[in-house]
Order: C-alpha cells, then sequence, then structure tokens
C-alpha cells in the first residue's frame, strides 16, 4: 500500500472465533480498517480476512455509505489530524474516540470508487519502484555472498577480528545539555531516524546547539560507517556509508560513528556486512531489550566479529559497490518522485479538486449509479423474505431471520459486498440500517410488517405485487442473485430456531449477548 501504510492481506487465516472468544483480542472482520494508534502511530491498513487485533490497534467498519479502501486512503490523508491526540509520556496513544471525532468529507459511492481507482494506480507506481528498490539491495546482498560467502559459516576461513581493532568507534554528541555563559554554535547532526538499513534518509535534518570544541569531535567524515544504537529490534545495529551529504554535520549519542582503518577495513565491506544475518544475529544476541526497543553499547559494538578478507578482495566488492550505488540512486530518486506523486494526488482528492472535471461530465451516471447501490440492499432483502416465504409457507418470515441470512450473506457470500454493519446484539449479529431497508420496501407496498409482540416481528410479501416483485428482484445483479441462492441452500430450509443455533454455533463472536444463549446456559 502507500507509503506509510502497510497491508494485512498477508494475516493468519488460522485464527478462529472460537480462539479468540478464550483470548484477550478481538475478532475484526475482512474489509475493516484498521489503524495503529500506539506504537507505529498513524499507519493503517484493510484486511481481506477476519483478524484478531490487541490494544496497539483500533478497526473501523465502514458503514455502506463508505468503502473500505476509500476510508483507507482518507485516514492516510488525515493521518496528521489523529496522530496530534497521541497521548503519554513513553508510547504515544490514540483513543479510539478520538479517531471517530475525524471529519473526512464522504462523497457518494460512485465518485469514492473513482478516486480509490486514481489513488491504487498512482500507489501501484510507487510500489512497482519500491519492488524494484529492493530487487537492487538482493542483488547487492547475493554479490556479498558469493564474493566472501556466508559471513556465520566463514567457509573461506578469514581471520576474525573484533570491530575495535580494524575501526575506531565513537558515539556522538548527547542532546539538552546546559551551556551556562558558554558560547555555543548550531550545526547540523543526524539522529537515529536518519540512519537506515544500507540508506541515509535525509528527507528532514534538524541542528543542535553544541560547544565550538564539539564540531571537530563529532565532525562525520567521507566514509565513515553509521550504525544506530536503538530501535526495533528487527533494525538493531543497521548501517549505511556517509558520503559527506551535509556539510559540516555531526551524529547525536543514539548514532555509533564507526572509522574504518582502511589499510584493513572498507567501508564498502563492513556496510555490506552490517546487513547480513551474521550481523542481525549478533546484535539481537547481544541487546538490551525493553518492551518495545533493543539497543546496544559502544562495547558490544566493538565486540563484532568481522570476518576479514584479504583486502584486495574486498577492493574488488568495492568496485560494484559503486556501480551499484549509481543505480541505487537513480531508483531512489525514481521513487521519491513517485511518493511526491501520490502525496499530491491524495490531497486532490480529499479536497474535491481530483475529480471536480469528471464528476461534472459524469453527473446522471453517478446518480443513477449511486440509486442503484442504494437499493441494492433492499432488493436483496426483499429476494430472502420471498425465497423464505416459499421454502417454509407455513411460517411467517421473522425479521430476526432476515437479520441473520443478511449476514451470513455477508459472511459467506463471494462478491465481497457489505451492506451492513452487524454488532453483537441480544439475539445475535444485529444491524439496524436493516430497519430502514424495510421501511422502505414496505412503503412501496412491496411487503408488510407486522409486530405481534415485542419481541416478534413479522415480514410477508403482498401476494398482490408478486409480478411486480419478480421483476423488481430481476434487477439485481446476477452474482448477488447466485449468493442469496448460496445462502438459502443450507439455511433456507431450516426453522427460525435452528437457523439462530447455527449462526450462534458458526459465529460465536456475534453471540456473546444473545438472550437465548444465556437462557439455554443458565
Amino acid at each position: 500500500m502507500v507509503e506509510g501504510v502497510f497491508s494485512l492481506d498477508d494475516a493468519q487465516e488460522h485464527i478462529t472465533e472460537e480462539a479468540v472468544e478464550k483470548s484477550a483480542a478481538h475478532l475484526i472482520p475482512a474489509a475493516s480498517v484498521i489503524a495503529v494508534t500506539r506504537v507505529g502511530l498513524g499507519k493503517v491498513a484493510i484486511t481481506s480476512v477476519p483478524v484478531a487485533i490487541n490494544q496497539d490497534l483500533k478497526a473501523l467498519q465502514p458503514k455502506r455509505q463508505v468503502s473500505a479502501h476509500y476510508l483507507l486512503f482518507a485516514l492516510h490523508n488525515y493521518t496528521w489530524q489523529y496522530v496530534r491526540y497521541g497521548q503519554g509520556s513513553t508510547v504515544k496513544g490514540v483513543r479510539q474516540e478520538d479517531l471517530l471525532n475525524l471529519e473526512i468529507p464522504i462523497p457518494p459511492l460512485p465518485i469514492q470508487g473513482r478516486i480509490v481507482e486514481i489513488l491504487q494506480k498512482a500507489d501501484a507506481i510507487r510500489r512497482k519502484r519500491q519492488e524494484t528498490l529492493g530487487l537492487a539491495d538482493a542483488i547487492l546482498s547475493a554479490a556479498f555472498i558469493k564474493m566472501f560467502g556466508d559471513p556465520g559459516e566463514n567457509s573461506r576461513e578469514f581471520n576474525i577480528t573484533p570491530l575495535g581493532e580494524i575501526a575506531d568507534v565513537r558515539s556522538g554528541v548527547t542532546k539538552g545539555r546546559k551551556f551556562g555563559s558558554k558560547g555555543t554554535v548550531e550545526v547540523p547532526y543526524l539522529r537515529v531516524a536518519n540512519v537506515q538499513d544500507g540508506y541515509l534518509n535525509l528527507s528532514e535534518i534538524k541542528t543542535i546547539e553544541v560547544l565550538p570544541d564539539d564540531i571537530e569531535k563529532y565532525r562525520l567524515k567521507d566514509g565513515d560507517v553509521l550504525m544506530t544504537e536503538e530501535g526495533d529490534p528487527d533494525k538493531l545495529g543497521r548501517g549505511c556509508i556517509w558520503r559527506s551529504e551535509v556539510k559540516g554535520c555531526i551524529h547525536q549519542n543514539h548514532v555509533f560513528r564507526v572509522r574504518p582503518d582502511r589499510s584493513r577495513l572498507a567501508p564498502e565491506y563492513l556496510a555490506a556486512l552490517l546487513r547480513t544475518q551474521y550481523a542481525k544475529e549478533y546484535f539481537l544476541r547481544c541487546a538490551k531489550r525493553t518492551s518495545n526497543l533493543a539497543s546496544v553499547n559502544s562495547t558490544q559494538v566493538k565486540a563484532f566479529p568481522i570476518p576479514e578478507p584479504p583486502l584486495t578482495l574486498q577492493q574488488m566488492f568495492v568496485s560494484a559497490v559503486g556501480q551499484w550505488e549509481q543505480i541505487h540512486r537513480r531508483l531512489t530518486d525514481g521513487l521519491a518522485e513517485s511518493k511526491r506523486l501520490f502525496q499530491g494526488i491524495i490531497q486532490q482528492a480529499f479536497t474535491g479538486e481530483l475529480t471536480a472535471a469528471w464528476e461534472a461530465a459524469h453527473a446522471d451516471e453517478i446518480s443513477a449509479e449511486q440509486a442503484q447501490r442504494e437499493r441494492l440492499p433492499q432488493l436483496v432483502l426483499l429476494d430472502f423474505v420471498r425465497e423464505r416465504q416459499r421454502r417454509r409457507p407455513s411460517e411467517p418470515v421473522l425479521i430476526t431471520s432476515l437479520m441473520k441470512y443478511a449476514f451470513l450473506l455477508q459472511k459467506e457470500g463471494t462478491t465481497g459486498q457489505t451492506f451492513y454493519y452487524f454488532v453483537p446484539y441480544k439475539y445475535g449479529p444485529f444491524a439496524r440500517e436493516l430497519y430502514q431497508d424495510l421501511e422502505a420496501l414496505a412503503a412501496e407496498g412491496f411487503i408488510s410488517v407486522t409486530e405481534s409482540d415485542e419481541e416478534r416481528t413479522e415480514i410477508a410479501l403482498d401476494p398482490s405485487k408478486e409480478t411486480t416483485v419478480q421483476e423488481v428482484i430481476a434487477q439485481l445483479p446476477e452474482s448477488l442473485r447466485a449468493d442469496v441462492m448460496r445462502i438459502l441452500e443450507p439455511y433456507g430450509s431450516l426453522s427460525h430456531n435452528q437457523l439462530l443455533a447455527t449462526v450462534y454455533a458458526k459465529y460465536p463472536a456475534f453471540a456473546t449477548m444473545s438472550r437465548l444463549r444465556r437462557q439455554r446456559s443458565s
């Protein structure tokens, strides 16, 4: 997905509702939008399968008037709004109510679809360039292994030397120092966020006040290898080469500066070694861990065992790296351009500029499609009522049964249509909007809705409208009509109580508030 957005398409499909009921996790249905509201604050995703989430995530299940993919892009565009709600002294968190208070423009569904189509195309360009950049990284890693072998096995029997013996390792300047009346100067400095795995992110360079003597002490030189002191465990010890990109730049104390003895160790060889599994496993073994972060100290960095190939072999690798860096630079520039393109388009999308001309040219089509979308769930209900009445003519069609059919259609249908937002209620899955659709059908005279008592609402087709009902139902797309039949095949002949029992057994997460279930268990 887009920058700052990750996909849960590969979520664990073995997670079951029964398992979730026994845990503290919450089961979220497919086509939900997930927002990271603690660690990784600001990222959003869309699910393609039911998943379990923890307290670091919040789930938004789009209602009928908004598509999940539109909401996904909208949240990405308005990330800055909900990130500012972050609270907490160490790990920032956002409450669900703050997330729900975001104001997001909701155009008609056809326009949402057009916006999503354009944004997905723009994002596809970015993803393709990202994939190409990943392939270039893989090529360099493969070249390293081919030339030096797996450093963990050291099959070529290179001498193993602690890094501190063939490189000068130093920590950087500490932030927040008090200088009193001493004169200071302001210089650019590198933070952990600038040092990525194999490259520098220089999109934001901050400055810091230091003493004049500190400039030379912490100044970076061309060919220095930069390593991070702390971060996510999988990113610990990541490093890259400094190429004097920013004049007069120094480094923070959470970034180690490693200055190799070039008569024994080439910076390019060291930087590539740091990207291997061998290096990652070493730093993970010796790291000090907290709840979400890991850190290493300078002693551990100096002790890092370096397989030391002959310098002539290292220089051959340096030549290959030079060619790779030129390609990598072009790919990186292309990726940055595609990100800028996407950001520009997404901003236009949510100000109305992106589709304004298209909306004006297709106003009648948009109106017709919007009316059809609003009509579809009503036609589905009408079809369910007719078929249920045909299969069990001696029984009235109860609204609770109809609710279960609509629920099963969304759970087990193949079209992926989401007409209703179901929540656990006293008779299992419940969606309030379904009542509005029944009222609309009753207003047209297709059905009658009768409340025989407080707990029993019966629905019946008007016999005089049978021909008209058939004509209206014929407007259903073939795929939806097939889905209705797919649900009625196993469930349409069940009695009301059998249907409820079956749904409760298959989807227990939606039966947690059921009165019938509590009565049976008591």
